[in-house]
């Protein structure tokens, strides 16, 4: 229940958004971005099969976003306070942070 709540947060959505971006002030490729998310909310850093796992995300992602139509990618600003990137490898990005937050590494306590 949590991790559903967790999607559907607006709060957590934006969160995510403004992490995703900050995490990218210095330049990074994705295996350095994916670590430096990890890092961040679960204060660790990936298994290899995460890393992989969340690598082939930022790809498949990035072509669904990069593929889409702007009208389908667009949000409503009186909805949204943060709005997404334009750019299909920061969406991307900013998706793969809001799934950790969803991790039960981030949502239990122990």
């Amino acid at each position: 229940q949590q991790a559903l709540a967790m999607i559907n947060s607006e709060l957590a959505l934006q969160q995510g958004r403004l992490l995703a971006r900050r995490l990218v002030v210095t330049p990074m490729d994705d295996p350095a971005f994916v670590e430096a998310a990890f890092r961040q909310v679960l204060a660790r850093v990936p298994s290899s099969a995460e890393r992989a796992a969340s690598l082939e995300f930022l790809v498949r992602q990035g072509a669904v976003f990069a593929g889409a139509k702007p009208a389908e990618l667009a949000v409503d600003p009186k909805v949204v306070s943060v709005a997404p990137s334009t750019d299909p490898a920061q969406r991307a990005r900013e998706s793969l942070v809001q799934a950790l937050f969803s991790h039960t590494d981030f949502l239990t306590i122990r």
